[in-house]
């Protein structure tokens, strides 16, 4: 049973990483980057927009296919849950994306 358990994660990480490798093969653009806000309540803003998580996935999705990758800039809240802004990365990881950089964090006031 350890095994399996062990393979699982294994095969996991190795799609991960051949995801990662294939969109960087890809330049990051140079144009206006999106802003992702991540609120302390778990909302999501993109460019100031209210967007749910799937839909910022999607947004991710269509983004890491085009060439260049547009910029994506994440602005989490001071008091946002570390779990949820984890579980945002994790997923844009997962997709390949690394045309990603943290602004700050935002005070939220």
């Amino acid at each position: 049973m350890t095994r399996q358990k062990i393979f699982v994660i294994v095969v996991a990480l190795m799609g991960a990483s051949v995801s990662h490798t294939l969109a960087r093969d890809r330049p990051c653009g140079t144009n206006k980057p999106a802003i992702v806000n991540l609120a302390e309540d778990g909302h999501i803003l993109w460019d100031r927009q209210p967007v749910t998580f799937d839909e910022a996935m999607r947004r991710f999705s269509v983004a890491v296919k085009s060439d260049p990758i547009p910029n994506i800039q994440i602005v989490p809240d001071r008091m946002a849950k570390y779990d949820a802004v984890a579980k945002f990365l994790s997923h844009v990881q997962m997709m390949g994306f690394h045309c990603v950089g943290f602004v700050g964090i935002n005070s939220g006031h």
